[in-house]
């Protein structure tokens, strides 16, 4: 049956347009004018919906997230509260009771800059919590997790086994013994003790993470989920994600950034006939996803010349410039778009390297090879990102956190060039919002809000960072919709609305581009259609 939406407020994103009404048949969108012309397509197969003029807009595209991590951090304590470590021990120690089966009692979202002593905390405060079971909390960047003796019994390591890391830590305590904090690849010691999960349970955090999206007005997303749960082998990723496509209970659009490390796990994956734009429905095939440094939050950032608050510190890189070539050789040759993860300037620099000698040696046409995050840069190679044509996946979000540290961390001459989104917009560059949830809440529209007016989101300025850099509420929005879309190759399916494309589309209760800014972290989702099917109602 033919639907029709008449008497809203439709910002279409195709341009400036305006709508009054839509008509949705067969999940795709056959008209959009006023609500008089529909008149011309009423018969007794349509049914008529009054927006009472409403707002709508395009569904939502969260261009980078985890989403396992995200839908397991539903299900696990969070602790993104904690002003202190005490406060962190006691928010474990209260939700102990709502886990005593649990085989590991799991945290995420600490970050020792909201402490008022801003340390990290260690194995010696996690034992004050339990020394029966293991524990492990993880930081809000996802870089860092701290555990307690009990884990460290298990995970077996001592002064006398440590293993050399060249882009991970395991830190010691004054009598070089671990501590408990781990970063980057050393992670990976601990989460391969983590519980195992199941097909079925990967299949129902989807369907439960989904529901969540749905109800913050976001239709699609880019995630990476390959690494994202211990002992879950990427085929079985896939393989959930196909099975919910095809029982039509895939409720979010997902484009898989397939976060593939080695050539030998490259090579698996292309063996196995993978290939970006695969499609199963709802889900579809799309980057190789690589992580070249850490955070700044962790100062695991890639900085040139050293943090301006530690000159010895330079933070990781995961890959030096011959290693990334040969992953990006094999992608390139193999027509595969690449997603990579750089903060710092120096991982954003190392990256636009490759993607430079990829454009003129390797060259293969409209791959649309990414930056993931893009945080720290100065002003030449924001040029090269435009001449390259690379697409960046920004999280103005961040701004809510880093604007509080960036200066001390870069120094403010780097900073000022730094979370440069108008700048790169300006400039012709697809620049798509997301969020990284977990390690930021998946709100789209406090997202919106930082990326306007460049400020947190606890009034704590008058003025914005670097306000030269700030978008205006149309740029923002096409950031959510079209260049996410075209980001994944389907924006001529999706991210505006116009005849011909499919119906992802959200009601929400204010006019985004008429209400103060102030206002806009307040917006409500009442509706969120995917595929003309009414997947949320508030």
């Amino acid at each position: 049956m033919k639907k029709a939406y008449i008497n809203g407020m439709i910002h279409t994103m195709d341009d400036y347009k305006i709508a009054e009404a839509i008509i949705v048949e067969n999940g795709k969108i056959i008209f959009v004018g006023s609500s008089i012309d529909v008149l011309t397509h009423l018969d007794e197969d349509i049914e008529v919906i009054d927006l009472k003029q409403k707002t709508v807009l395009p569904g939502l595209i969260d261009s980078h997230l985890h989403g396992l991590l995200s839908a397991q951090n539903m299900n696990q304590i969070n602790l993104s509260s904690a002003t202190s470590i005490d406060e962190l021990v006691k928010i474990v120690n209260d939700n102990l009771d709502k886990y005593p089966d649990e085989e590991w009692i799991i945290g995420r979202g600490w970050n020792q800059d909201y402490f008022d002593v801003k340390e990290f905390p260690t194995k010696d405060d996690l034992d004050r919590i339990n020394t029966d079971k293991p524990i492990c909390l993880i930081r809000a960047c996802i870089h860092i997790c701290v555990v307690n003796s009990k884990a460290l019994e298990i995970i077996n390591l001592d002064s006398n086994n440590l293993p050399v890391l060249e882009d991970g830590m395991i830190y010691l305590d004054d009598k070089q013994q671990p501590n408990g904090l781990f970063s980057e690849s050393a992670l990976d010691y601990v989460y391969q003790h983590l519980p195992k999960i199941s097909l079925d349970d990967i299949k129902k955090l989807i369907v439960s993470f989904n529901k969540h999206l749905n109800s913050e007005g976001i239709t699609s997303i880019h995630s990476d989920d390959f690494t994202a749960l211990n002992g879950v082998e990427y085929t079985e990723v896939i393989k959930a994600y196909q099975e919910l496509a095809q029982e039509n209970k895939l409720h979010v659009k997902t484009y898989q950034q397939c976060l593939l490390p080695t050539p030998e796990k490259l090579n698996d994956f292309l063996d196995k006939g993978y290939h970006t734009k695969q499609d199963y429905g709802n889900y579809r095939i799309g980057p190789l996803k690589l992580l070249l440094d850490g955070s700044l939050g962790a100062r695991t950032a890639l900085i040139e010349g050293g943090y301006h608050d530690a000159p010895s510190e330079f933070g990781i890189s995961t890959y030096n410039d011959k290693q990334l070539l040969e992953l990006g050789k094999i992608a390139q040759y193999n027509n595969l778009q690449m997603a990579i993860h750089g903060i710092g300037d120096g991982a954003i620099n190392q990256i636009m390297r490759l993607y430079k000698t990829l454009n003129k040696d390797y060259y293969r046409e409209d791959l649309r090879h990414g930056i993931v995050h893009c945080q720290i840069t100065e002003a030449q190679v924001l040029e090269e990102i435009a001449q390259e044509k690379t697409v960046i996946y920004a999280q103005p979000i961040f701004l809510h956190y880093d604007i509080h540290i960036v200066d001390d961390r870069v120094g403010q001459a780097k900073g000022s060039t730094s979370y440069a989104f108008k700048t790169l917009i300006d400039k012709g560059v697809s620049v798509s919002f997301g969020t990284d949830s977990p390690v930021e809440p998946t709100n789209p529209f406090n997202n919106i809000y930082c990326a306007i007016t460049r400020k947190d989101l606890n009034g704590s300025f008058d003025k914005g960072w670097n306000e030269h850099e700030a978008v205006n509420i149309y740029e923002a929005i096409r950031a959510y919709t079209y260049e996410g879309a075209y980001q994944s190759f389907e924006e001529d399916r999706k991210g505006t609305i116009e005849v011909g494309k499919q119906a992802d589309f959200i009601v929400i209760d204010q006019d985004l581009f008429a209400i103060d800014v102030e206002e806009i972290p307040k917006t409500q989702v009442l509706k969120t259609f995917v595929n003309g099917e009414l997947v949320y109602e508030k």
